[in-house]
C-alpha cells in the first residue's frame, strides 16, 4: 500500500481519456507505485466522473475526492516532469514518451523535497513515515480565514467554466442550503478502518443543478452567503 502523503510519482502515457484506456493506465501506475493508494484527489476529468470509475474505486476501496477547482500539486508535478523531459530531448524527431520512465525514476531517487526533506523513494519507506509526517506538519498552515459553515447556512458553489484555466474561482448565482456537515473518511488503513476524517458538506439541490458526481462538497468549494 502507498500512503497518500508520501507516494511516489508514476506517469503512464495514454492514447485518449476514456475509461477503457484510463482504467488499465491507473492499474499500471498502481503497480509502479508498489500498490494502490488509499485515496485519489482529482479534478472533474470526464472519465473519472462516470459510473464506471465510481464503481471501480468503490470495489477497490479507494476513496475518490473530485474537486470542482484545480489540483494544483498534481498540475505542478506534471509541469516539472514535462520540463525535465524537454531537457532530455536532443532531436525534434525523438518521442517524448520514451523518456518518461527514466525522468520519473531519476526524480524519485534524486530529488529531495523541501517539504518532506527526502526523496520520494525515501519518503515512501515505512520506517520514514513518522519523520515525513512531522516534517509536513511543521510547515502546515493552521490559520484558516474562511468563515465557519454550519448546517442551515446558504452557500454558493464553485463552478469551473469550460476551457477555464484561471485559479480565481467562479461561483454559482444560485444559493444552496447546507443540509449536512459530516466527518467523511477519506483514507483507509490496511484493515479497512477509517483514518483522518475530512469535514465535508451535503447540500439541498431539489432541481438537480449541481454536478451529478458530487454528493458532498469540500470547504474550499463553498462560499458562505450572509
Amino acid at each position: 500500500m502507498v500512503d497518500t502523503f508520501t507516494k511516489m510519482i508514476a506517469v503512464v502515457p495514454m492514447k485518449n481519456r476514456d475509461w477503457e484506456t484510463l482504467k488499465p493506465s491507473l492499474e499500471t501506475a498502481f503497480n509502479r507505485l508498489g500498490g494502490k493508494p488509499y485515496a485519489i484527489y482529482s479534478d472533474a476529468e470526464a472519465a473519472l466522473t462516470g459510473y464506471e470509475a465510481a464503481g471501480y474505486f468503490q470495489e477497490q476501496k479507494i476513496v475518490h475526492n473530485i474537486t470542482l477547482g484545480h489540483a494544483p500539486i498534481a498540475e505542478r508535478m506534471i509541469g516539472v516532469i514535462k520540463e525535465r523531459i524537454v531537457h532530455q530531448l536532443k532531436e525534434p524527431w525523438q518521442m517524448w514518451w520514451n523518456y518518461v520512465d527514466d525522468v520519473v525514476k531519476e526524480y524519485n531517487s534524486e530529488n529531495v523535497s523541501r517539504s518532506t526533506k527526502m526523496t520520494p523513494n525515501e519518503a515512501a519507506k515505512a520506517e520514514n513515515q513518522q519523520e515525513v509526517k512531522t516534517n509536513l506538519e511543521s510547515i502546515r498552515k493552521s490559520d484558516n480565514p474562511q468563515p465557519v459553515i454550519k448546517k442551515g447556512d446558504e452557500v454558493r458553489v464553485m463552478v469551473k467554466k469550460k476551457f477555464d484555466k484561471s485559479y480565481v474561482p467562479n461561483w454559482t448565482d444560485k444559493t444552496y442550503k447546507v443540509t449536512k456537515k459530516q466527518e467523511w473518511n477519506h483514507v483507509y488503513l490496511y484493515d479497512d478502518t477509517p483514518k483522518d476524517p475530512q469535514t465535508m458538506y451535503g447540500l439541498s439541490d431539489p432541481t438537480n443543478d449541481l454536478p451529478r458526481y458530487k454528493d458532498r462538497f469540500m470547504r474550499h468549494e463553498l462560499l458562505r452567503v450572509k
